[in-house]
């Protein structure tokens, strides 16, 4: 069990955190009980990639952030929220509760960055006040490094940013990297504009990210609603669904009565090259595949793809053509 003693935080990290929207709290926890919660954390997800039957290195080209409850994330809340909990008491001089736990990654498998946005506008229904992100490795700035935009706390709330969307375009604001060693918390506002930059260095990075309110914190009056894109996150499923069961029809003469099976579908045609368009079909292969992986990781390991990459793969690879070709023949 992790018991960090009682920490006294300089006066300029609180304002710090104040001013810009986030610090870094250094040395927090230590270097070898992370360690050892590290490699529990990577026989976890090995045995989630079993239970799923592909390889490790498939498995984690698909999911890279995993929500509690979940496999990857069921040992770490007993043995880090009692620390955590001390930590940010200290930091903020008052009591704190934790609302939600995540695990995220970047490895030589999928090191792709996540885009801007605030985190708050993703829970509108459960709002919380600041995340704690905590450092499994360290993590320098060719490692995927958080990116934030100081100050961007202070700015009027704008609707969730929907980067699974195809049409969604990188923010062009300036943004810093936060480059922090094993053990160390970046500590930001909910409301802060933040994201992860591509991981150019191939080497893990994992990070445990919690949020947490205190006991004076009083949630924003009005959050905006979320704005879906007609392909994106709260959509993108659904519309592959329905692209695929329509191009299978017209194709294939067979209508699948899962998800599941319309992938299997697919990637079995895809493999064949068997398709009257153009399209790179090693690509639309791999894109199906990992869709495939994301969606049952999901359902079993409540697994996710934080940069929001894999079903815009697709809709490049595959679905966009494939819809063009529906079209034609209406």
């Amino acid at each position: 069990m992790l018991n960090p003693s009682q920490r006294f935080f300089p006066v300029n990290k609180k304002r710090e955190f104040e001013r810009f929207g986030y610090t870094v709290l250094e040395g927090c926890l230590p270097w070898l009980s992370l360690e050892k919660i590290k490699q529990s954390l990577i026989q976890t997800i090995r045995d989630c990639a079993h239970e799923l039957d592909v390889e490790p290195a498939k498995y984690l080209g698909a999911v890279s952030r995993w929500v509690d409850p979940s496999p990857v994330t069921k040992d770490l809340r007993p043995i880090l929220e009692s620390p955590l909990t001390g930590l940010l008491s200290s930091f903020f001089e008052e009591d704190v509760t934790p609302v939600k736990w995540n695990v995220i990654c970047k490895n030589k498998h999928n090191n792709r960055p996540v885009p801007l946005h605030q985190d708050i506008c993703y829970s509108p229904d459960l709002p919380y006040q600041v995340s704690a992100w905590l450092a499994l490795d360290d993590v320098g700035e060719q490692s995927g490094p958080l990116v934030v935009r100081k100050r961007s706390h202070k700015e009027v709330l704008q609707p969730a940013v929907d980067f699974w969307s195809p049409e969604h375009r990188s923010s062009k604001l300036s943004s810093v990297k936060v480059p922090v060693q094993k053990g160390d918390i970046i500590v930001f506002d909910s409301r802060l504009w933040h994201g992860s930059a591509v991981a150019i260095k191939e080497s893990d990075r994992y990070a445990c990210v919690s949020r947490w309110s205190c006991q004076s914190y009083k949630p924003p009056e009005a959050i905006p609603p979320f704005q879906k894109a007609p392909f994106g996150m709260w959509t993108c499923q659904k519309e592959t669904q329905r692209i695929l069961r329509q191009g299978s029809k017209i194709l294939y003469q067979q209508e699948p009565d899962n998800f599941i099976a319309l992938l299997d579908l697919w990637i079995m045609q895809m493999k064949k090259k068997n398709a009257p368009f153009k399209l790179s079909f090693k690509k639309a292969t791999m894109s199906l595949i990992n869709v495939k992986i994301l969606h049952l990781a999901n359902a079993y390991h409540n697994g996710g793809d934080a940069s929001g990459s894999l079903y815009k793969d697709l809709w490049r690879y595959l679905l966009q053509s494939l819809q063009v070709y529906i079209r034609s023949k209406k």
